[in-house]
């Protein structure tokens, strides 16, 4: 059920990102409370400390680049939802396995046209995070010319 959650989230913030540019409070708060109220009820306060942290890391990644406005604070505050129900670990890696692009869409920095950060994604590089062993890396992809 959480997974459902998750993905008919994150489907609902696609199709709001890509028609209009927006993630909206109507959908991002909601999830935000969820997350917490399921942490909680399936995990006790250690799940609702989850899902807490799962906030923190989820906003405190993209509240960077918020603040520079090479994204929106729908994006932090559906990443921050993300967070809150599939915990910190996967705020983290989404974090990583999409630098510099939007968390909804994946769409890179440099293909909205008015944005003029591009990220690690558009320069040719890959994240990796390795979960068991907790480690990560980025590396730069051979460029043919």
């Amino acid at each position: 059920m959480l997974y459902a959650a998750a993905i008919t989230l994150a489907a609902a913030a696609v199709a709001t990102d890509l028609r209009s540019r927006r993630i909206l409070n109507w959908l991002t708060l909601p999830a935000l409370g969820a997350g917490v109220t399921i942490g909680l009820v399936n995990g006790g306060f250690g799940g609702l400390a989850t899902s807490l942290v799962g906030i923190l890391v989820g906003g405190g990644l993209l509240l960077g680049p918020t603040l520079i406005g090479a994204m929106g604070a729908g994006d932090l505050k559906f990443q921050s939802a993300m967070g809150a129900l599939l915990g910190p670990w996967f705020a983290a890696i989404a974090w990583v396995r999409g630098l510099g692009d939007d968390p909804a869409t994946g769409a890179g920095a440099r293909s909205r046209g008015d944005n003029p950060v591009a990220g690690p994604a558009q320069r040719g590089m890959t994240a990796s995070v390795d979960v068991e062993e907790g480690t990560g890396c980025l590396e730069t992809a051979e460029q043919d010319e």
